[in-house]
């Protein structure tokens, strides 16, 4: 455990003489990117996320959705080493092999996104993210009503693959839910973020408590039910043509007319 935490204060580190060394809000002035500053009544709150939620609930949904895949991906994780160990009997060695198997699908989603947006656009990434989970939450579900238990390498393989689909979805999920908040971005990414670790929390102690309950059927029931949950919040919420919104249009077309003021204003003074 001591090794455990020297690497992770080692990676602190390191993340931290990354950010002095390349962030743009760590450099001189002349470095920084020209951004539109929020007004004096904007800065330091959540008034702007406010108002684009009063506009559209689409933006809403989106926001709990991520808090919601943030707390499945941090719930399960800090369950299933208990159910390997109390459904299956594995030992530490066997343990660890099997979350190395979770890390890798969870990196392999990561690619799989990359690479399919390079071919697809955000929006389709994201449902088709969402599609998946929907098969292999709703297998869990099914699993855990019945009180079937799958064999380790089948649970391997259903763990691994939702693992995959939470993984794939949070790079566009992102970036989608940051859209209507034009300069208040980084407010809407920042409040996505505030409940992640909360949430994942909760969650873990939910997982947990029903696997200690009912042993993995009780598992597979709760984490199959807040897969459904996610479900109903995203297409109840964000629907299936978000896109089409004009929410998501609104940042694009006032910074392209700030810049066409920007622009005419730079002639007339060159003028």
């Amino acid at each position: 455990w001591r090794m455990v935490f020297i690497l992770l204060s080692c990676w602190a580190m390191l993340a931290l003489l990354n950010i002095f060394a390349l962030f743009p809000e760590t450099k001189q002035a002349v470095h920084k990117l020209a951004l539109n500053v929020p007004s004096a009544d904007d800065q330091g709150t959540f008034a702007p996320l406010f108002r684009v939620f009063g506009r559209s609930l689409r933006p809403l949904g989106l926001m709990i959705c991520m808090w919601m895949l943030m707390g499945t991906i941090f719930g399960q994780l800090s369950s299933l080493s208990f159910v390997l160990e109390i459904a299956y009997g594995l030992d530490t060695t066997g343990i660890f092999v099997c979350m190395s198997i979770f890390a890798i699908s969870a990196l392999a989603g990561f690619a799989a996104c990359f690479l399919m947006l390079k071919i697809c656009n955000s929006w389709q990434v994201l449902r088709f993210g969402m599609m998946w989970l929907l098969v292999f939450g709703g297998l869990f579900l099914l699993m855990g009503t019945t009180h079937s238990q799958p064999p380790i390498f089948a649970f391997l393989a259903l763990t691994s693959a939702y693992m995959f689909g939470l993984n794939m979805l949070m790079g566009p999920l992102r970036s989608v839910l940051a859209e209507p908040f034009g300069d208040a971005a980084g407010i809407a990414n920042g409040f996505a973020m505030m409940f992640a670790d909360p949430s994942g929390a909760v969650l873990g102690i939910i997982f947990t408590w029903a696997l200690e309950q009912s042993g993995l059927s009780s598992w597979m029931v709760a984490l199959g039910f807040t897969a459904m949950l996610h479900q109903a919040i995203f297409w109840g919420l964000v629907g299936l043509r978000a896109e089409e919104d004009p929410i998501f249009a609104l940042p694009s077309k006032a910074s392209g007319a700030s810049s066409a003021e920007e622009g005419a204003k730079a002639k007339g003074v060159a003028k």
